[in-house]
């Protein structure tokens, strides 16, 4: 259908009747826009933007805008074509999504083809590319015009062979991971890449780890590299955190990036982010993110980082067995600690009896006696 004329394009409350031909709608568009790539010339191409693509759709290429309106998009994809003749593309999976106006597809794909001159700037000229994996995605309106057309490189083995590749991630890394398709694909690539790359990748963010780890895209980057490479390579993650560690662990995003390090880390190479933690231990306990910080500490510590914590909660157990969050690292403590440390900690649940009857019967610490009880079943 052509489009619309005056009528804005917003997304009315669609029924399943509506939705499912806005679905088919949105499907026939992506094989016209794949099978016009893959096709000869560029007049049927330039067609389809003109039928298929929203009066103020943008073309966004590698994290970039790299057209906005249907002339722009039509000569990007022009040129695309003509610097790319042999091009191929294979749609391996369509995945269906609401999105703001209509509906979105986010579409795995291949690609083949040899580039000509420079327009993928980090691949090759003059090589044939089979199977170049990326990432399509395609945002409609309620009339099913394409609004947002995404496409961005992603990894699998295969692409991960490329110098030129992991050249412009290690360049752009900055860039990229402070955006959403661009951290996924430097996540991706300390998923498949080589070992040397990865460290590479990684030591791009060396200086910026703390600025990162706030990110609510960078701090994934972050994650990736802290379980996929060998903690050697990455001491000066660590190191960023220093004197910092209390705050990181009071927020909602650094927190995720101590408790990685806690699991993959070696504990005895942690002794003083473990320190700093417990010297604000009682707060960090009642914090929705530190106590989670606090959890990981008594799974993966050392036995001496394990009874710090254990020492640190037991004059307050009582308080902190009665408080909706606390409470959990209390029961986390009672499983995880040493036998000594454990005992001493349900002693001082039960040194009173009555207020031991009373925890019996609290929302919160019915759970901490309940491991109370295991802990005597088990050991008497």
């Amino acid at each position: 259908p052509g489009k619309p004329a005056g009528r804005a394009a917003v997304a009315p409350s669609m029924d399943a009747d509506t939705l499912e031909a806005l679905q088919r709608l949105a499907t026939s568009r992506l094989t016209h826009l794949t099978g016009a790539l893959s096709g000869n010339g560029v007049k049927l191409l330039q067609q389809v933007v003109l039928e298929d693509f929203a009066p103020d759709c943008s073309k966004v290429f590698q994290e970039s805008e790299a057209a906005h309106g249907i002339p722009q998009t039509a000569a990007w994809f022009t040129k695309f074509k003509q610097i790319v003749p042999d091009m191929r593309v294979d749609v391996r999976k369509v995945e269906v999504e609401e999105g703001k106006q209509g509906i979105a597809l986010r579409v795995c794909a291949s690609l083949s083809g040899t580039q000509s001159q420079p327009f993928y700037s980090m691949l090759p000229v003059g090589k044939l590319l089979h199977s170049l994996p990326v990432r399509i995605s395609l945002d409609f309106d309620a009339f099913g015009l394409i609004t947002r057309d995404s496409c961005n490189l992603c990894f699998d083995g295969e692409l991960s062979l490329e110098p030129s590749v992991v050249d412009w991630l290690v360049d752009s890394a900055h860039t990229l991971a402070v955006r959403d398709e661009g951290s996924r694909m430097l996540q991706d690539a300390f998923e498949f890449a080589r070992d040397d790359d990865k460290i590479t990748l990684a030591r791009q963010f060396e200086g910026h780890v703390w600025a990162a780890s706030a990110d609510p895209n960078a701090n994934f980057v972050l994650q990736a590299c802290i379980v996929q490479l060998h903690p050697q390579d990455l001491r000066f993650v660590a190191a960023e955190f220093e004197g910092k560690v209390a705050d990181a662990a009071r927020h909602g995003i650094r927190s995720r990036i101590l408790e990685r390090m806690l699991e993959q880390f070696p504990a005895q190479q942690l002794d003083s982010v473990v320190g700093e933690l417990v010297v604000v231990g009682l707060s960090l306990c009642r914090n929705p993110f530190g106590n989670f910080v606090l959890q990981r500490v008594l799974e993966h510590g050392t036995a001496r980082q394990r009874s710090a914590v254990a020492e640190m909660l037991r004059p307050d157990a009582v308080r902190l067995a009665q408080h909706h969050i606390a409470s959990n690292v209390i029961r986390c403590a009672l499983v995880n600690c040493s036998l000594c440390d454990r005992r001493a900690l349900a002693a001082a649940l039960t040194a009173d009896a009555d207020v031991a009857r009373r925890l019996e019967h609290h929302r919160a610490g019915s759970h901490v006696m309940r491991e109370v009880r295991a802990l005597s079943r088990t050991v008497g």
